[in-house]
């Protein structure tokens, strides 16, 4: 019976006025305006119900009136799910969402707090999961969370490799393999880390989530790669690559994922995996990725091996297994680019596009709708096609053809997009990169001894 009563329609006018003004502390009189809609009567049985229910929670005031009762609503998980439930039966769960209420209840608990424990549990709801997304991650109190995530996040990282470069300083006279033990031991890479304001974004509208990200989170971590850079913790072409990196794929980039993770799991697959373009954002972006890699090839390699005692075969070996992985991934990327083109020609869907494969079927996908783009035989054929490493020619009446590669193991392939965007575009031979490879671990012998 109480249950019914909680969702009159005099509990809701209520409710309406104290969600707009959830600092205010209140008093019965506070509710005479609503006279002109019920009895007073009604109007004080709605709030001695609300404080029943503790959803009003008593204020005891120094020097208040006496015979007064003084109440506020309550900032709790309880009281949040209550209110959510119902405005859902009202049908008006938007305007709880974007209620004052909402946002300052996240401000003295923590929006990690409130998704944990309320929203989660209803994002399951493509409705709500919509109109959460629209609202929480607009939120003034949310971003300002997020953008004090994002600098501990920056200070967290640098920590961990000062202390990195400490312990190769003490132990840069020492035993070189009880040194390469130490560093193995406080990370030789861009470790993986548990961050949690990242993680939930999972959870939110692609299109909410990932703006909100980039305008906390991407500018933190875009300051802590300069500093790694500059200390020569990481490479100038692996910097690059994670500027690129964090910006389009921020919910599986570093530090969610590992630096060798992220490049290596399935060798350089990222050029073209879980890219967001949001509001028609041109493949420009991609190609920049992909030509980090390229134009630096050898620091990548370097980054792979910097760690280990590697003879001349042995180096050879590796770096022509990853000219060839480079150069099955880059004809993929090339595919992709043309049906992306003409997805872009076509002005298909909304203009906001997620790249992503499961290894198997490739597909890119509108944001906005969730509608996949590509006919479902094109989603399945284009990491099939692009399997053996291939290079691109313009044919008599215009058309792009595909020819086998004929030294895949011995020269790097540039992208067809690098030379329109002003990248490198030549074939790099791997006599090249093994030259550069060969002066960067001697300089790294250099400084270990």
């Amino acid at each position: 019976m109480e249950k019914n009563k909680l969702a009159s329609i005099n509990v809701g006018r209520v409710l309406d006025k104290v969600t707009q003004k959830p600092r205010k502390i209140y008093s019965y009189d506070d509710f005479l305006d609503l006279r002109e809609l019920t009895g007073w009567s009604r109007i004080r049985e709605a709030v001695r119900l609300l404080r029943k229910r503790r959803i009003f929670k008593d204020v005891s005031l120094v020097g208040g009136a006496k015979n007064k009762d003084y109440f506020e609503l309550s900032d709790t998980m309880k009281t949040i799910e209550l209110l959510l439930k119902h405005y859902f039966d009202r049908n008006e769960l938007d305007k709880f969402l974007n209620s004052e209420y909402l946002s300052y209840t996240i401000e003295r608990n923590s929006f990690i707090k409130v998704h944990e424990k309320v929203m989660k549990h209803h994002l399951g709801n493509p409705d709500f999961r919509r109109m959460a997304s629209d609202s929480l991650l607009n939120d003034t109190a949310v971003t300002v969370e997020y953008e004090e995530a994002a600098k501990q996040l920056k200070k967290d990282v640098l920590e961990t490799f000062k202390i990195k470069k400490n312990i190769e300083i003490h132990f840069a006279n020492g035993n070189k393999k009880y040194l390469n033990d130490k560093l193995g031991e406080t990370g030789n890479e861009l470790e993986k880390n548990f961050i949690e304001h990242i993680e939930i974004l999972n959870n939110y509208n692609p299109l909410m989530a990932i703006p909100l990200y980039r305008k906390t989170f991407h500018n933190s971590i875009l300051e802590a790669y300069d500093e790694l850079a500059s200390i020569a913790v990481i490479s100038e072409g692996l910097h690059r690559f994670l500027v690129f990196d964090n910006y389009l794929s921020p919910l599986t980039a570093y530090p969610v994922n590992s630096t060798l993770r992220v490049l290596f799991s399935r060798p350089f697959e990222r050029i073209y995996e879980d890219a967001y373009l949001l509001d028609g954002e041109s493949f420009k972006l991609l190609s920049s990725r992909a030509a980090a890699i390229y134009c630096d090839f050898a620091d990548f390699i370097f980054e792979l091996i910097k760690t280990d005692k590697i003879n001349e075969e042995d180096m050879e070996t590796v770096t022509e297994r990853m000219i060839y992985h480079w150069n099955v991934a880059s004809t993929r990327f090339d595919i992709i680019c043309i049906l992306l083109n003409d997805l872009y020609k076509k002005k298909a869907g909304s203009g906001n596009y997620h790249l992503k494969s499961d290894g198997l079927e490739f597909n890119i996908t509108d944001i906005k709708n969730g509608e996949m783009l590509l006919p479902a035989d094109t989603a399945k054929s284009v990491l099939m096609v692009g399997s053996s490493p291939s290079i691109f020619r313009h044919s008599s009446d215009d058309e792009i053809c595909m020819e086998d590669m004929k030294n895949p193991f011995k020269c790097l392939r540039p992208c067809i997009t690098f030379e329109e965007l002003g990248w490198k575009s030549d074939c790099v031979h791997i006599d090249d990169i093994l030259s550069q490879l060969r002066l960067k671990l001697a300089d790294r012998d250099e400084g270990s001894t």
